[in-house]
């Protein structure tokens, strides 16, 4: 029987010059318990495309993480939010991903 590929959003962040794309390993332990095999996901670059990676994937982990920017949800408070707000990419990405998931009927957590 087949395992599982089991993608992972990333933390997504700016650190020393540099931008990293993260992921906790309790999430590659959780999944490699379960049966599954763990990868971390990446917003596309170039050519490629969030259905690229939806069509690769069999179900998907949406990870926590920082606020939303308010931009997202035009909000009033900004100023309520923590220091550490998501970047744009990160929550377009995770927007984009969840959304195409869910039109393919995969599972997602």
């Amino acid at each position: 029987m087949k395992k599982p590929l089991i993608g992972i959003n990333p933390y997504y962040f700016y650190y020393r010059d540099s931008f990293w794309n993260a992921t906790r390993e309790k999430y590659y332990r959780a999944v490699w318990s379960a049966g599954g095999i763990p990868v971390t996901l990446h917003h596309p670059l170039g050519k490629g495309s969030v259905g690229d990676l939806a069509d690769k994937v069999d179900g998907l982990i949406m990870v926590g993480g920082p606020d939303l920017p308010s931009s997202v949800y035009d909000g009033k408070n900004s100023d309520m939010l923590d220091e550490d707000v998501m970047l744009p990419e990160r929550e377009l990405f995770d927007r984009n991903i969840f959304l195409t998931m869910k039109r393919l009927h995969k599972p997602i957590l």
